[in-house]
C-alpha cells in the first residue's frame, strides 16, 4: 500500500451563513468548536439551505484525492452505525480505496461547515469518529501515512499509532491544519513532531507549533497566500533531491476552498512516489490545490486527475 490516512471519519454538512449565525454561536470565524449545544445549531442554521451533505474529513479527503491519481490508499478511522456511517463506507468503496473504518455502535462524526464570505467555521460533534483503530494487519506496511492535527485534536492515542508505523519506516505526514487545533494538542505538539517526517504547514501554523528547526523534516511544504505555497525538499532518508522550490499557483476562479490543502497534500504524496523532479512534485500539489478551490466539492474526478498529472509532468 502507498499511502494510509489516519483522520476523523466526518460527514461534512455545509452552509453558507452570515455573521450573526456565528455571533449567536459563539463561533470565531475561522475557528472550530465541539462544545455548541446541537440543538441550538440546528435551530440556528434551519433557515439556510443545505449545500452539501458530503462524507469525508480532512485526511480522507487527501487519500481519495491521491488514489484518484492512482496510489493504492487505504482510509483508518471509525463510523457509526447509523445512516451517514453507511454512506460512508459506501463513498469508500466507490471511490476505490482500502476500507479500514471500522463502523461501531453509536453516532458517526459530523461536521457543520458554516462558510461566511468565503472562510469556515465548524460546529464538530465527533462521536464515533473519535475512536480510532489500530492499524490492522491487512494495512501494514504503508509507504506513507498521513494525519492531521485535528485528528491528534481528537484523540491522542493516534501518537502511538504513528510511532507504531515508525517503526516500520513507514514516512508520516503531518498536516497542522490550524493554530485552534496546535494550541489543543498542548504538550504533546512536541511528540508528534518528532514523530513527522513531511509536513504541512502555514506560517501561523509553523508559529503556534514552534518545531526549531525545519531542517529535521524531509519534506516541508509551507503555504503562503490564499492559494499559493512553497514546498522546501530537504534529504534525511532520501537525499536525491536537496534543496527548495517556489509553486506557483495555478489560475483558477476560486469557488470553494473546503479541501484544497487537502488535494494538495495528495498531489504531494503523489508526485514523491512517482519520483518526480522536485518541481513537478510541487506542480502536481498546486493543480490539485486549484481544481478543488474552483468546484464545488472537494474530491476530483478520474478526468481532473489525468490532466493534473499531465500538467506537473510537462
Amino acid at each position: 500500500m502507498d499511502l494510509l490516512v489516519i483522520g476523523n471519519s466526518m460527514t461534512d454538512y455545509v452552509r453558507n451563513v452570515p455573521s450573526t449565525v456565528l455571533d449567536r454561536l459563539g463561533l470565531a470565524e475561522g475557528s472550530e468548536r465541539e462544545d455548541i449545544d446541537e440543538a441550538l445549531l440546528q435551530e440556528v442554521i434551519a433557515p439556510f439551505d443545505l449545500l452539501a451533505r458530503t462524507p469525508g474529513g480532512s485526511a480522507t479527503n487527501c487519500g481519495i484525492n491521491a488514489a484518484a491519481l492512482g496510489l493504492d490508499v487505504g482510509v483508518l478511522g471509525a463510523v457509526g452505525d447509523d445512516e451517514d456511517g453507511h454512506a460512508y463506507k459506501a463513498m469508500l468503496a466507490d471511490a476505490g480505496v482500502r476500507d479500514f473504518v471500522e463502523m461501531q455502535p453509536g453516532a458517526s462524526g459530523r461536521a457543520y461547515t458554516l462558510i461566511h464570505q468565503g472562510k469556515r467555521s465548524f460546529a464538530a460533534y465527533l462521536n464515533r469518529a473519535a475512536e480510532h483503530p489500530a492499524v490492522p494487519k491487512a494495512a501494514r506496511w504503508p509507504t506513507y501515512a498521513h494525519t492531521t492535527a485535528y485528528t491528534v485534536q481528537a484523540n491522542p492515542r493516534v501518537l502511538d499509532v504513528l510511532a507504531e508505523l515508525r517503526e516500520h519506516d513507514v514516512t508520516i505526514g503531518l498536516d497542522l491544519a490550524n493554530p485552534h487545533s496546535i494550541a489543543a494538542i498542548g504538550d504533546n505538539m512536541s511528540r508528534l513532531l518528532d514523530l513527522t517526517d513531511i509536513l504541512f504547514a502555514s506560517p501561523a501554523e509553523l508559529a503556534a507549533a514552534r518545531p526549531g528547526s525545519l531542517d529535521v523534516f524531509d519534506v516541508v511544504c509551507q503555504k503562503f497566500g490564499e492559494h499559493g505555497a512553497s514546498n522546501s525538499r530537504r534529504g534525511s532518508r532520501d537525499r536525491r533531491q536537496d534543496g527548495s522550490y517556489h509553486i506557483e499557483i495555478v489560475p483558477t476562479t476560486p469557488v470553494n476552498d473546503l479541501g484544497t490543502g487537502d488535494a494538495f497534500s495528495a498531489g504531494i504524496y503523489t508526485g514523491l512516489h512517482l519520483e518526480l523532479r522536485l518541481e513537478q512534485v510541487g506542480r502536481l500539489g498546486s493543480v490539485m490545490g486549484s481544481l478543488v478551490v474552483g468546484q464545488q466539492g472537494s474530491k476530483i474526478t478520474p478526468e481532473q486527475a489525468t490532466t493534473a498529472l499531465a500538467y506537473a509532468q510537462q
